[in-house]
């Protein structure tokens, strides 16, 4: 998962109850010649510690070359709203990655879970165009 980047974010207007507020597209480079189907990977999300939810990347297929892929995500809002009106105004959460599971159906893939759980991936998400596609300026609040 080495270069992994989340490279669109979408805040749902209309959440799926229960389920997933927010979607988007992860880049994920494939360096090898192998393709990989890890199933539905899910992950945790943090920043400075503090949990801020989960993602899923649902049927994930890593083939050779680039991809991009599908995410889904549920997020405390509260607790990102809190730390981008106090500690993050530029609203560039340094976020944390862990891999939590890689399923098919409900079977765990232990295999992939393993290497995905062995790993930190540290992304730099920028929230600002997600912010700002529900009418929201970072730059025109004050905190």
């Amino acid at each position: 998962m080495k270069g992994l980047n989340i490279t669109e974010t979408h805040i749902l207007t209309k959440p799926v109850e229960g389920k997933y507020n927010m979607n988007g597209k992860v880049f994920i480079p494939n360096p090898s010649v192998m393709t990989l189907s890890l199933g539905n990977v899910s992950m945790n999300l943090a920043v400075d510690g503090q949990n801020i939810g989960m993602t899923l990347l649902p049927d994930l297929v890593i083939k050779p070359g680039d991809n991009s892929v599908d995410m889904l995500a549920r997020v405390n809002t509260s607790a990102v709203i809190g730390l981008f009106t106090s500690k993050y105004q530029n609203a560039i959460l340094p976020l944390s990655i862990t891999g939590n599971t890689s399923m098919v159906g409900d079977k765990h893939l232990t295999y992939y879970e393993a290497a995905i759980q062995a790993n930190v991936i540290k992304v730099d998400l920028n929230i600002a165009p997600a912010l700002s596609a529900l009418g929201l300026n970072i730059s025109a609040m004050s905190f």
